[in-house]
Parts: C-alpha cells; sequence; structure tokens
C-alpha cells in the first residue's frame, strides 16, 4: 500500500499455485494461526461438489487466501488513488481474510435444510411461529467470532 512500510506486507509469504506469492503483515500471520482460521483449512469450500468433480476439492482456507490476495490487490489500487487511507486498507484486507471465519461444515447446503418450513414439526416453534433455528448463520458466527461476543438469540 502507498504510505505503508515497504516490507510490512512481506513479514510472511505464502506461495499459491493459483496466486503466486501472496505477502502477509504480521497481524495477518498472526490472524492465520488461529484455531478459528486453522480449521477452515478441514471445511471444503465446494461442499458436495468433489463427489462429482474429484479433483476440485478446495477449502475455505485456500479460499479465504485467494480472496484475500485478489482483494488486496484492489485495495492497493485504491489506497493509491486516495479512496481509501492505508489504516481502512488494513482494515479490508483483515475483513477479506476472515470473510469465512464462521462457516460451518457444507454451511450453505445446512443453512437452507436449517430454514425448511417442515423442521418446526420436528423442533417446535421459534419466534412468530416460525421454526427454531439451531445455529446463527455463518454470517453472525463469522462477526461474533471476530468480536468476542455471545451468540444473542437466534438469526
Amino acid at each position: 500500500m502507498a504510505k505503508s512500510k515497504p516490507d510490512e506486507f512481506r513479514h510472511k509469504v505464502i506461495t499459491d499455485p493459483v496466486h503466486g506469492e501472496i505477502g502477509l503483515s504480521r497481524l495477518e500471520v498472526d490472524l492465520i494461526d488461529t484455531q478459528s482460521f486453522q480449521r477452515l483449512r478441514r471445511l471444503k469450500q465446494l461442499g458436495l461438489a468433489t463427489l462429482v468433480y474429484p479433483s476440485a476439492s478446495h477449502s475455505r482456507f485456500s479460499h479465504s487466501l485467494g480472496v484475500f490476495h485478489i482483494m488486496s490487490r484492489a485495495i492497493e489500487l485504491m489506497v493509491r488513488r486516495g479512496k481509501f487511507t492505508d489504516t481502512e486498507g488494513r482494515l479490508l484486507r483483515i475483513a477479506a481474510l476472515l470473510h469465512d471465519i464462521g462457516h460451518y461444515p457444507y454451511s450453505h447446503l445446512v443453512e437452507r435444510l436449517d430454514r425448511d418450513p417442515y423442521r418446526k414439526a420436528l423442533l417446535g416453534g421459534g419466534r412468530r411461529g416460525k421454526p427454531a433455528r439451531s445455529y446463527p448463520d455463518h454470517e453472525k458466527l463469522s462477526a461474533m467470532i471476530v468480536t468476542g461476543r455471545k451468540c444473542t438469540g437466534s438469526a
């Protein structure tokens, strides 16, 4: 980024087969090294697609790094053009890195099932006759992980 120290985003470099070198700051490395981020290595990005396309074995971990890299390039351009400050750029990089931190295994599939109106008969009613939610949406869980807040009711 424009005004940052030249090596700030080269504290560690990950070599990716798609994106090449992905430079990381010390804070970004510390975030990647957390249990919450490392668990993304075990979550499939493409869900059940591997049953049809066996080589489509991307994890949420590698997906998050790819999104981070692409967004970092866009953010760097916007900082150079004066659309974001360096501080805003750093925050946006972290947001891109952590965007999937709250995903469950098969999140999108399971969240659709969780909204199935026929679940009401199995789980009992929630507020205003809607089926009870068994867990928060992955977006809400992401916010809870990042901010350290506890879940406050259903989504």
